[in-house]
């Protein structure tokens, strides 16, 4: 059976961004929600863990184009941040609180998005470039695989740094510069 390699690798891509999510458990054994506020990721995933018909969750307030939530019945909800901005939310008969500070870790910080990184050639073999400019020095350096297990991990010291990928299994990873700045992420395929 021949295998159609770009539907194969779209979905790889696809499912990636699901890879890097985190899951959050929130409970409510008495009149209040453990915890009660939590900074996250668009992706992560919020479990709510405890008895609905005592205390039924309903969302007050959700960032424009977020869905609204609430459950009444079960022992366990679950909801996927969708959009960055501030969820409020409350048991509908008791009144406790909660709120959840959603942001987008792919959106670019401001003060890097004029910054220029590189990863060529790409695909690639035996060694990449790694072009960036010069105010990158000192930077995180890593590469990471789909699982999002760090294969590589260095600091910044030259502008423009050739990388070993040598030992890489072929497949999919990500470049990922970081400093107190910001973070910028370029993908990487290893043939």
């Amino acid at each position: 059976m021949k295998i159609n390699h770009t539907l194969l690798f779209a979905l790889l891509l696809l499912s990636a961004t699901s890879v890097f999510a985190n899951n959050y458990t929130i409970t409510f054994p008495n009149f209040a929600y453990i915890p009660d506020s939590l900074n996250v990721n668009v992706g992560d995933v919020i479990t709510w863990t405890g008895s609905f018909s005592f205390h039924p969750l309903e969302s007050t307030s959700i960032p424009a184009g977020a869905v609204a939530f609430s459950s009444s019945t079960g022992t366990t909800y679950a909801y996927t941040i969708t959009t960055p901005g501030t969820y409020r939310y409350h048991c509908a008969i008791h009144d406790f609180k909660g709120v959840l500070i959603a942001s987008d870790p792919s959106a670019i910080k401001e003060a890097v998005s004029s910054a220029r990184l590189t990863v060529y050639p790409n695909p690639a073999n035996d060694q990449v470039s790694i072009g960036m400019d010069e105010n990158m020095l000192g930077s995180n350096l890593s590469i990471t695989d789909l699982t999002g297990r760090e294969v590589l991990h260095s600091t910044v010291q030259v502008s423009n740094p050739q990388i070993d990928i040598r030992n890489l299994s072929p497949g999919v990873y990500f470049v990922t510069v970081e400093n107190e700045k910001g973070r910028m992420t370029r993908k990487l395929v290893k043939e």
